[in-house]
């Protein structure tokens, strides 16, 4: 995940929605911190390329709104990713910065998952299942 946050960095989308998208059918573990972080960033790789959001963000609603958050890959819980938000600020609309920053503070755990409810993109977005690995415009590929 650290190379696919670099490669977003240096504008190599395409690169970095692979290397996520990998991660993301290797990772097999279902709903655990790992998985929302992989969400995370597939999320914005699509409003960089302006796609389709719905599947990211329907798939880490599932994840956060289950009763805890696991972390089977025993990964450091807190998200160093302040780098890579700061990276992005030009480049998202203040919208998808503000869910962006309440997305990693809600996974940090330092804000509830209801404070998401804010966001009106993911109030409206309804919880989508974990196992679809792309969204259908991009070709639908179900595991």
């Amino acid at each position: 995940m650290n190379l696919a946050s670099a490669e977003l960095l240096l504008g190599r989308l395409e690169r970095a929605r692979r290397l996520l998208h990998r991660a993301w059918r290797w990772q097999a573990r279902g709903a655990d911190l790992t998985a929302a972080r992989i969400l995370t960033l597939r999320l914005v790789i699509a409003w960089l390329q302006k796609q389709s959001t719905s599947l990211y963000l329907g798939q880490l609603k599932s994840i956060l709104q289950a009763d805890s958050l696991s972390n089977v890959a025993d990964v450091h819980t807190y998200w160093s990713i302040d780098s890579v938000v700061r990276g992005l600020r030009d480049r998202l609309s203040p919208q998808h910065l503000a869910l962006l920053k309440t997305l990693v503070a809600v996974l940090n755990g330092s804000q509830n998952e209801s404070s998401l409810e804010e966001c009106e993109e993911y109030r409206l977005q309804p919880p989508a299942p974990l196992s679809v690995t792309e969204c259908p415009r991009s070709g639908l590929s179900l595991e």
